[in-house]
């Protein structure tokens, strides 16, 4: 099955509308460890260029039985079958290779190129060479518990992906106006839902800001906390006149605002 096939180069390759070849055609991502071999169907992926190299990305769950088989290897394939594998291609994306062998139950067969598998009745197949790897994502926990290591590496993600989100903001908006001072809204540290900031958050711009919604005591330590590591003074600092979010047609008394400003500082 594998003669025929012709070999060629990806920048040899006939222009393709990757976004059906992976979004509507599918492709199968198929790896192998020692002598086991499986394949799952895949509608998530990215074919261009990377560190001046062509690249695909594919996207794999920890859960799927094909995730500790490509993780062990250095080798995977990428095979875009024609319309009349469509059943082939959904038997692949339901059931795991843990309880049946797919090439089995779909009718699919898989050859070799360098001791990668691949599946032989594809029209296209992409050898690929793994060159990185990195967790995207991990569940979110669902019990609050900075005890749990498993918490810890969630807020550790979090902020990893937050401070390059502040950073690319605070890059675009100086790029548009060089000098111009950056303020960013740093009350959630302390918010309900115990997100927290790290260090590196608060050097990505000039001066902490915030509104609290919490109750004087709260304000007072939020306060203090953003005015001490904000990179330069003053501190913005913000009392709104609602109790809190959901109420934000109801206005506090005069008294009170003076009140928890006053306490603030």
């Amino acid at each position: 099955m594998i003669n025929k096939f012709t070999e060629i180069s990806p920048s040899d390759a006939r222009a393709e509308n990757v976004f059906n070849m992976i979004g509507k055609q599918w492709m199968l991502i198929t790896a192998k460890n020692n002598e086991t071999v499986n394949t799952m169907t895949a509608s998530w992926g990215t074919l261009g260029v990377l560190w001046g190299k062509p690249v695909a990305i594919c996207y794999i769950r920890p859960q799927r039985y094909t995730f500790p088989i490509v993780e062990s290897g250095n080798s995977l394939s990428l095979s875009f079958l024609g319309e009349e594998y469509r059943n082939a291609l959904k038997l692949c994306g339901t059931l795991s290779g843990r309880d049946v062998d797919k090439f089995e139950a779909s009718g699919l067969t898989v050859s070799e190129f360098n001791e990668t598998p691949f599946v032989s009745e594809a029209e296209t197949v992409l050898i690929c060479k793994k060159l990185y790897a990195e967790e995207t994502g991990r569940e979110i926990p669902e019990v609050v518990d900075w005890r749990s290591p498993q918490w810890r590496r969630y807020i550790q993600f979090k902020m990893k992906h937050f401070n390059r989100y502040i950073r690319d903001i605070v890059h675009v908006a100086r790029e548009a106006k060089p000098g111009i001072p950056i303020s960013v809204q740093s009350a959630g540290w302390g918010s309900a839902d115990h997100q927290g900031y790290n260090s590196e958050f608060f050097t990505l711009f000039d001066f902490s800001a915030g509104d609290f919604y919490t109750d004087v005591r709260d304000q007072d330590v939020d306060c203090k906390f953003l005015r001490g590591v904000t990179a330069n003074q003053p501190f913005e600092y913000m009392v709104p006149r609602c109790p809190d979010l959901i109420y934000h047609t109801v206005s506090k008394p005069m008294w009170q605002l003076r009140q928890q400003a006053y306490s603030s500082f």
